[in-house]
């Protein structure tokens, strides 16, 4: 595992805001809990979201770290789009994480067959 950083995909904060008990004791150990720009969006852009799941959203997101996006994850992103096939959305993700050097936690199967960074899978998605 890289250090003590991880990053969140979109899916592990809607498992974490959801309360799954598995995923809120594996949060515990790591100080530096990362999550990108692309999250923010999907999450707080789902068109029928309750202002009280918005305000869920935005107040765990200001306790944890946001990385918003630049050239050089732009550039990891275009080389795992074209390695990989991977969607614009995740590939931004990945490459967000590996230009952090975190481990990513997801539930995509896809991601977790990913050789450039360390992944932790949750679920069967």
């Amino acid at each position: 595992m890289t250090g003590n950083k991880i990053f969140l995909d979109t899916n592990i904060l809607i498992y974490y805001l959801q309360e799954r008990e598995e995923v809120l004791f594996s949060l515990i150990e790591f100080n530096d809990i990362l999550v990108s720009v692309i999250s923010k969006i999907e999450l707080l852009g789902y068109h029928s979201i309750s202002a009280v799941e918005e305000e869920q959203i935005e107040h765990f997101l200001s306790t944890v770290e946001l990385i918003q996006l630049n050239d050089q994850i732009s550039d990891i992103a275009i080389d795992l789009r074209k390695k990989y096939r991977m969607k614009t959305p995740d590939s931004i993700i990945v490459a967000t994480a590996i230009y952090c050097d975190a481990t990513l936690v997801t539930a995509d199967r896809q991601l977790s067959k990913v050789a450039d960074i360390t992944v932790i899978r949750y679920g069967s998605e």
